[in-house]
């Protein structure tokens, strides 16, 4: 929803070559979350585009400096201070979508200092570290994180394991807005790359 951010610029695609689903917080209810009758309209867009033949390629996009992650450290954190309405829709909206990104961070980047990802094809459980250096703000981390638990998501639906089974392929991004810069998750490196360096290039063509 950041009017900073221009999906089809930062991966180069041309207006009307894709189909974009934007929400707070860029959340994917995990199939086990929520019945049947409450699905999303996220949900609902997905599944209409894996029907296409033209489809290839969904991308799960992160940003860093993002709103929506950093309300969801206050809301979790209990933050009096924020300028948010603990009571209010958003609010509700961060917790019930936001809770297993934040389960991931608390758990795995705190507590063990590295962060699981799951296959897409598999869903062998991976560790790794995304920010080893400690340059990133927290917020960026868990935004980082959250891209991570969305690609888990969305694979956790029958309907996207059936699209993965045919070729489509599944890939989280990132984009930091500070130095207009594109990143991918490389499942060789098992880290965000710059998506116009060679191993990005490659990590684009895996599944």
């Amino acid at each position: 929803m950041d009017s900073r951010i221009d999906p089809t610029r930062y991966i180069d695609m041309k207006p009307g070559s894709t189909f974009i689903i934007r929400n707070p917080g860029n959340f994917i209810p995990h199939s086990a979350d929520i019945p049947r009758a409450q699905v999303s309209t996220a949900l609902a867009g997905l599944e209409f585009t894996t029907g296409m033949e033209s489809i290839k390629d969904i991308i799960v996009c992160g940003h860093s400096d993002c709103k929506a992650i950093q309300m969801l450290q206050s809301v979790k954190r209990s933050d009096t201070t924020a300028e948010i309405d603990m009571e209010g829709p958003f609010a509700s909206w961060l917790v019930s979508r936001g809770g297993r990104t934040w389960d991931k961070y608390l758990t795995e980047q705190e507590g063990e200092g590295s962060v699981s990802v799951h296959s897409n094809l598999t869903n062998e459980r991976l560790m790794t570290k995304l920010d080893p250096g400690g340059q990133l703000p927290t917020h960026d981390v868990i935004s980082q994180i959250n891209v991570l638990q969305q690609m888990h998501n969305v694979a956790s639906w029958d309907f996207m394991k059936g699209a993965l089974s045919r070729g489509i392929r599944l890939h989280g991004m990132w984009f930091d807005v500070n130095v207009q810069m594109s990143y991918i998750f490389d499942w060789r490196s098992l880290k965000f790359v710059e998506l116009k360096s060679k191993k990005g290039a490659a990590a684009f063509a895996q599944m």
